[in-house]
């Protein structure tokens, strides 16, 4: 008696095993995949403008750090060294920009003993480089210190390859992402003028602040 009971709980098992699940039970139903699927679009589309600003930030932030530190060092080295020191924007990360150019697609900064703003190999401290701004931000200098500054030792009247005049000032500019070309010509006149850009004015003996502002760039 006892092995028939055992026999037949053994055919009800095996029985109840061949019962065919619910969608349910098999896993994820077509409706739910296709709103999985949605989820993960809405998050990718609102995800990546906010990493593209992010990235901008950040980049604004390292340009404004690295000319900062590249114009302290260069009143620095003067003052130490006796030597003057020039700061000059460029176009391929190796030589001046001409005296009347006012937009740098990059910087270079280096020892001028002639103040004639040609930096060599040996002389050059610092650079960077047209493509660690492009597309998205390009430098402006005013009239007084179109092309560059050259920083004398001591408190001597720093000299600029436009004209020697007070408080010259440097800006960094937002650009339309729609930049293309590296040339000053090509540069788009799309960019976001009520942005705050930062601008460091720097006086006659190369001295500066630091200064927000806002508007036109």
């Amino acid at each position: 008696m006892a092995n028939r009971i055992v026999q037949v709980h053994q055919c009800r098992s095996k029985n109840a095993s061949k019962i065919p699940q619910t969608a349910s039970e098999q896993g994820f139903s077509l409706i739910e995949c296709l709103i999985t699927l949605l989820l993960i679009a809405l998050i990718a589309l609102f995800a990546t403008p906010l990493y593209h600003n992010l990235k901008i930030t950040l980049q604004a932030e390292k340009l404004q750090f690295l000319l900062t530190q590249d114009l302290q060092l260069a009143k620095s080295l003067a003052s130490i060294e006796h030597r003057p020191i020039s700061l000059c924007g460029t176009e391929n990360g190796h030589q001046c920009v001409s005296p009347q150019t006012e937009v740098w697609l990059g910087w270079i900064l280096f020892y001028d003993d002639t103040a004639n703003f040609m930096p060599t190999s040996d002389t050059i401290i610092h650079s960077v480089n047209p493509d660690e701004l492009t597309p998205h931000f390009i430098l402006k200098s005013t009239v007084n210190i179109a092309g560059g500054i050259n920083i004398a030792p001591r408190r001597e009247y720093a000299y600029g390859m436009g004209r020697s005049l007070p408080n010259g000032r440097i800006k960094l500019c937002p650009q339309s992402s729609k930049a293309s070309n590296n040339t000053p010509n090509s540069l788009p006149s799309t960019h976001q003028d009520l942005d705050i850009h930062t601008e460091w004015i720097i006086n006659v003996y190369g001295y500066f602040r630091m200064s927000k502002e806002k508007g036109r760039c």
